[in-house]
């Protein structure tokens, strides 16, 4: 054990949550609000969001066969649907950082 782990009285092997998650769970408590029910309310949002990606794919397909090619229509829905798969790709990375999500199932 190094010197500064010996400090803060970190033990080899021992996990030790992020410091950045203490405030963040006394902030969640504060509302009423635990973590089980943020990861619930997560995964909603990811579900949703995923259902909004589809349903973007789905209407640019609907326009470019509609519209057959004329309208602009297509290149909006294609870059919403670019614009939602970031958001969703930021939240997920969001949700890992913050521990919402597990790094590794075993």
């Amino acid at each position: 054990m190094n010197a500064a782990a010996a400090r803060l009285g970190i033990q080899p092997g021992l996990k030790v949550r992020p410091a950045i998650l203490i405030p963040i769970d006394m902030a969640l408590s504060g509302f009423g609000v635990d973590s089980a029910r943020a990861v619930r309310v997560l995964k909603i949002i990811v579900i949703l969001i995923f259902i909004a990606i589809l349903a973007s794919l789905g209407s640019a397909l609907f326009f470019l066969v509609h519209d057959r090619g004329q309208s602009k229509r297509t290149v909006k829905a294609l870059a919403m649907r670019v614009g939602l798969s970031l958001g969703l790709f930021l939240l997920l990375m969001a949700g890992y950082y913050f521990g919402l999500i597990p790094g590794k199932i075993t």
